[in-house]
């Protein structure tokens, strides 16, 4: 998987498919909940984890937001509520939106851990291997050794020579200076 920058939003972590038996009749999924576990600190990296809901396709979309949550650090519940009235599996996709400072390099991961069906918790695993990898964004200093760092006019994001980003490095940037 590819990195994560600061200040992204909907940065995919992990997919959950549920899978609905026939004869089952109808079920309401209200909560899933999950943990920050691989996380390198989950505090100050993540702003908030999204839940959307993607029906029958494994493919990813931001179309349908199940729920969300402020701030998850440890065990965290998503709340929403979605209902299965055919057999298949049916997929769900966790997303961290990152702060703007995180710290490079951390690590981004979770479990899922359960999801109440009907009204009944349901406990199982989901820990698929991998994670993702915070890396900041690689600031090159368009004034050389001469500018004012705080200036959004003397940096840029593709090289010493690039056009200016309008922006200025962060506590945890990367930076280029020639």
């Amino acid at each position: 998987r590819s990195g994560v920058a600061p200040g992204s939003t909907n940065n995919r972590i992990l997919r959950v498919g549920l899978t609905i038996a026939g004869g089952c009749g109808s079920l309401t999924a209200s909560s899933l909940q999950f943990a920050t576990t691989g996380c390198t600190s989950p505090a100050t990296d993540i702003t908030n984890a999204k839940l959307y809901y993607t029906g029958t396709s494994p493919t990813f979309s931001s179309a349908n937001l199940f729920g969300t949550t402020n701030s998850p650090n440890g065990t965290f519940t998503i709340n929403g509520t979605r209902t299965f009235t055919q057999p298949g599996t049916y997929y769900f996709w966790l997303t961290y939106d990152i702060t703007i400072n995180p710290g490079n390099g951390n690590l981004l991961d979770a479990v899922a851990s359960g999801i109440t069906l009907s009204g009944n918790f349901n406990a199982f695993t989901g820990n698929p291997t991998g994670n993702r990898t915070i890396v900041a964004l690689t600031f090159y200093s368009i004034a050389g050794g001469n500018g004012n760092w705080a200036s959004t006019g003397n940096w840029s994001l593709t090289s010493n020579s690039g056009s200016s980003c309008n922006c200025i490095p962060s506590a945890n940037s990367i930076v280029s200076i020639t």
